[in-house]
């Protein structure tokens, strides 16, 4: 077969098998799922409230009002807002969150490990440190907390350090593949 008839026909297989519906090729990704626009795919649209006439079952999406928001009373519930805000990319407000957490708990291993990541976003070295730190302190074994102080001192190429904490974390969890993937490009640098 010539190179023009493999590419016919594998042009035609795919051109059949885009609209099948079998779930081999049609697996259910979840709500977060979209193509790409050059795939034909679009924008994610909400799904609307199954009735105006009772509470919404929190299918549809709503952008929340920022600015004049009640805050949440609880240290969970603001530790939750603080968490969502960061996966947002909005770190001023998740700052804010994780503070009020930091005020009524402050040896909150959670808190400080994403008040150390945020920080160091900012390059303020010396905050992200010294909330490693007191996250490390309360929480020696945590794999994942030694892992990104790890690559938190690899950005700063102090690898002797990014070193020793990524070798703590893969005693700890030899498996994880964040500190794997550090500790070799620590060690090819």
């Amino acid at each position: 077969m010539n190179r023009a008839t493999c590419c016919t026909g594998g042009l035609i297989m795919l051109a059949a098998l885009a609209g099948c519906r079998s779930s081999i090729f049609n697996p259910d990704l979840g709500s977060h799922f979209r193509l790409p626009g050059w795939a034909g795919g679009s924008q994610q649209v909400p799904n609307p409230p199954d009735s105006l006439d009772k509470p919404d079952t929190g299918r549809a999406v709503v952008e929340q009002a920022t600015g004049n928001q009640p805050r949440p009373k609880s240290t969970e519930a603001q530790l939750a807002a603080g968490r969502d805000a960061f996966r947002q990319g909005r770190l001023t407000v998740a700052t804010g969150f994780l503070q009020e957490v930091l005020k009524n708990q402050p040896k909150h291993v959670e808190a400080h490990h994403l008040m150390a990541i945020i920080t160091g976003r900012r390059h303020d070295y010396a905050a992200s440190d010294h909330h490693f730190e007191t996250a490390i302190a309360a929480a020696p074994t945590d794999a994942n907390l030694l892992s990104d102080y790890g690559y938190s001192k690899l950005r700063r190429f102090d690898l002797v350090a990014a070193e020793t904490l990524l070798n703590r974390a893969l005693k700890i969890d030899p498996r994880n593949s964040f500190a794997l993937n550090n500790l070799g490009t620590v060690q090819a640098r």
